[in-house]
């Protein structure tokens, strides 16, 4: 009982659970308590996976590490490139907090802006944070390039290192962003993927040898700053390639 005060500093949930937990053993019974401590515990994983901490990561230096710029000072925003960590699994219970996070910390609703596009078929818009629209003439690889232009990123890396695992909700969630960020002219890199999480992905689709398909070594990469340094020399090419159209 003593340990309950440290324990809430330490962490609420498992505070309550605990104080449940001992409160339906003496009221109840021993089994009850125990019952009721599984549940609780349950209850309260559930709670934590879906709000897990989402943030913008920046570059540490000069050096290949890369921490949350909010937590950090004096870290390097890598110029285009916006790197993103979701601390928790991907799942059908936080699918959609996975997205209204992501869109938030970069600034952009891919998925709005998309459909937005795509309904219109002349006109683009990007985000409320610059707002730009224009008609739909351009070659394809010019067109692509104006939307990053505007957006104020041409590339987004997920750290999937906390990403525990993916079920077929959270696989076909990066497929969807995949597809909404491609119609933008935005490539979508994943970093530091597990094995479990690499096997998922194969198995859901998002990878693959077929048409449309994208290749393991184009999308998924060892670390944040594999992803990062070749999100920028393709982003290079495909302006020296604009260039001489």
């Amino acid at each position: 009982m003593w340990d309950l005060p440290r324990l809430w500093r330490m962490s609420p949930a498992d505070a309550l659970v605990w104080a449940g937990t001992a409160a339906t053993s003496m009221l109840v019974s021993t089994e009850a308590g125990l019952l009721a401590g599984v549940i609780l515990s349950l209850l309260s994983l559930a709670g934590r996976t879906q709000r897990p901490r989402a943030t913008l990561l920046a570059r540490i230096g000069n050096s290949a590490f890369y921490e949350d710029a909010t937590e950090f000072e004096g870290l390097v925003p890598e110029p285009g490139v916006r790197v993103f960590r979701f601390g928790g699994p991907l799942y059908y219970a936080n699918k959609d907090f996975f997205l209204r996070s992501l869109y938030s910390l970069t600034g952009l609703d891919a998925g709005c802006v998309a459909a937005r596009r795509k309904e219109r078929g002349s006109e683009w818009e990007v985000g409320e944070g610059g707002p730009a629209q224009g008609k739909d003439l351009a070659p394809v690889s010019s067109r692509a390039a104006l939307a990053p232009a505007a957006a104020g990123f041409h590339t987004v890396v997920i750290d999937c290192a906390p990403l525990l695992f993916l079920d077929a909700a959270g696989v076909t969630t990066l497929q969807d962003l995949r597809r909404d960020y491609g119609a933008l002219g935005i490539s979508l890199l994943l970093a530091c993927c597990s094995p479990t999480v690499r096997d998922a992905l194969s198995r859901g689709g998002f990878l693959g040898e077929g048409p449309g398909d994208v290749a393991e070594e184009e999308q998924l990469f060892l670390s944040v700053h594999d992803a990062v340094q070749t999100a920028r020399a393709r982003h290079r090419e495909l302006e020296a390639t604009d260039a001489h159209l």
